[in-house]
């Protein structure tokens, strides 16, 4: 099987803007520029068919992740050999039409990224995500698929097929939807970065409401006026008087009369969280079934992402 090796996808460029009617500005609580966060899903429990995260520390869950699958989330699948997963992620079934939501609870702003791996043993067009994002209005914001490729890691090449997907939109978003495809049924997404958060009110600003500079005055200048010459009045010649041009000269001074436009460099820029993940001690002879377990103790629902990974070394062999 042939070794495919992806770029990270450039992401938008951010920014702190305010512009016409129907575009977005981010209106910030304080003097610092607002940066775009990265949910690394470290916290993600285990069972539970809810994740919410707090982007910018203010006590107040920015974003929620759900599920309508009720055994919940996973935490763990490909292993480590994964260039766009950096265990634990989010881990859950793609057999659903719906198989994860994702809500935005002060909208989110410009773009969305983030990386994710399939529990496939082959790249094909049945290993992929599809990924829609909406407004208020439940209107398309944007939409972008991308199939799972195997990508370059230090050990050769990835256990399970993955990539990394990202789209940028011109509204504020308020909810996304994900649909995974999957030979054996899971995914698994990790590292989704946005602009969310609650201290930044992101609103919609019409143009009627930009508040502009008032105009400078044009400065006048008083009128100079220009005093009539006479001539004395010769006694053998006509009486004539010669009256000279009493114009009164305005002097108009042309100005500018702009107001001035400060462009504001600002560092506002994403900055992505490296994250050290201490890698996972693999057994020798790995079991060929897991059962992950909710914290009451029912028997959730079993999963095996070892098994493409066995099925490939077997198909290695017989190739051999």
């Amino acid at each position: 099987m042939s070794t495919l090796s992806f770029q990270p996808p450039v992401r938008p460029q951010l920014g702190l803007f305010c512009v016409a009617a129907g575009a977005i500005a981010i209106a910030l609580g304080s003097s610092q520029a607002s940066l775009a966060a990265t949910i690394t899903f470290d916290n993600v429990v285990t069972g539970a068919t809810s994740f919410e995260f707090d982007g910018d520390g203010d006590g107040f869950n920015d974003v929620i992740f759900t599920t309508l699958d009720p055994a919940g989330f996973n935490t763990l699948g490909p292993g480590a050999n994964q260039r766009f997963i950096g265990e634990p992620g989010l881990e859950g079934t793609s057999l659903l039409a719906q198989d994860l939501r994702v809500d935005f609870r002060s909208g989110a702003a410009e773009f969305l990224s983030f990386g994710f791996a399939l529990n496939s043993d082959r790249e094909s067009d049945a290993s992929q995500v599809n990924f829609t994002v909406f407004d208020a209005d439940d209107t398309v914001l944007a939409r972008s698929s991308l199939l799972g490729r195997y990508s370059q890691t230090a050990a050769g090449q990835s256990s399970f097929p993955e990539g990394r997907l990202s789209v940028a939109f011109p509204r504020i978003a308020t909810y996304a939807i994900f649909d995974f495809s999957s030979d054996f049924g899971r995914f698994i997404i990790d590292d989704l970065e946005g602009i969310f958060g609650s201290t930044e009110e992101i609103i919609a600003i019409p143009e009627t409401e930009i508040p502009l500079p008032p105009p400078e005055p044009i400065p006048t200048e008083p009128i100079p006026t220009e005093p009539i010459p006479t001539e004395p009045i010769p006694t053998d010649a006509d009486h004539r008087t010669r009256t000279h041009s009493h114009r009164a000269h305005w002097r108009t001074r042309t100005d500018p009369h702009r107001a001035d436009r400060r462009t504001r460099t600002d560092p506002h820029r994403a900055h992505w969280r490296t994250r050290t993940d201490s890698h996972r001690t693999h057994r020798a002879h790995p079991l060929p079934h897991r059962s992950a377990t909710a914290a009451d103790g029912n028997s959730r629902i079993r999963f095996n992402w070892g098994i493409a990974a066995v099925s490939r070394a077997r198909i290695g062999r017989l190739e051999a």
